[in-house]
C-alpha cells in the first residue's frame, strides 16, 4: 500500500498514482527506467497546493531503506540493457502539476536530437523546486523551476527561466549554449559554456 518501506510500491508511476498533496514519497536508492512505450520517466498527475507541497525525496543515505546500500537515486531515459539515452520527450514532466518539490536525484538519459528536456515546467519557476540534483539532457537541462544546489549539464540551455540558488551550469559546447539563460541565479558559476 506503499505506506511503510516493507509495502513500498515499485514503482514511482504507482506513488504518482496515488499521491495527494501534502505527502512525502520517499524513494529508495537505485535507477528508475523510462517506463514501456512512455515518452516520460515520469508524469506528475497530482498538483501540491502553495501551503501543502508534494515532496519527492530520494534517500540516497538509505535512512528510510536501511537494507539498501546507499547511492544515487537515479531517474533515467536510458535504456536499461544498453545504456543508450532514448527518445524520452521529459525525464520528469512536470505535467502543470504545480507545487511538486524533488530532492537528491540524478535525472538523466535523453537521446541526441529534439527538443529533450531533463525536468520541464510551465509556470513560475517558484512552483517547482529541485534541490540537491544532477541534472543532464541533452537539450535543456531544467525549465521554468527553481533550483537549490544543483548541477546542470546540457548542450544547448542548462537552466532557463529557472530562478538558481548555489547551482552550476556546465557542459555546453555548440554554439547556442547556454548556463543561465532569462532567469535569476545567486551564487551560481557557470563553465564551458558559450553564454554564462
Amino acid at each position: 500500500n506503499g505506506l511503510s518501506v516493507g509495502a513500498a510500491f515499485l514503482t514511482l508511476g504507482q506513488a504518482d498514482s496515488l499521491v495527494i498533496a501534502g505527502d512525502t514519497v520517499f524513494i529508495a536508492c537505485g535507477t528508475y527506467y523510462l517506463p514501456s512505450g512512455s515518452s516520460y520517466c515520469l508524469t506528475l498527475q497530482t498538483a501540491g497546493t502553495s501551503g501543502s507541497h508534494i515532496v519527492w525525496w530520494g534517500d540516497k543515505e538509505s535512512k528510510k531503506f536501511t537494507s539498501i546500500p546507499s547511492t544515487y537515486v537515479r531517474i533515467t531515459g536510458c535504456d536499461a540493457t544498453t545504456g543508450i539515452g532514448m527518445n524520452t520527450s521529459q525525464i520528469i514532466n512536470i505535467n502543470a502539476k504545480y507545487y511538486n518539490d524533488f530532492y537528491n536525484f540524478v535525472i538523466d538519459g535523453n537521446a541526441t536530437g529534439g527538443n529533450y528536456y531533463g525536468v520541464k515546467s510551465t509556470a513560475n519557476a517558484t512552483q517547482t523546486t529541485l534541490h540537491n540534483c544532477l541534472i543532464t539532457s541533452n537539450y535543456n537541462a531544467v525549465y521554468y523551476c527553481s533550483c537549490y544546489n544543483c548541477v546542470g549539464m546540457s548542450s544547448n540551455y542548462v537552466y532557463q527561466q529557472c530562478n538558481s540558488y548555489n547551482s552550476m551550469a556546465m557542459g555546453c559546447f555548440t554554439n547556442y549554449g547556454y548556463g543561465f539563460y532569462n532567469g535569476n541565479a545567486y551564487n551560481c558559476i557557470s563553465l564551458g559554456v558559450n553564454y554564462g
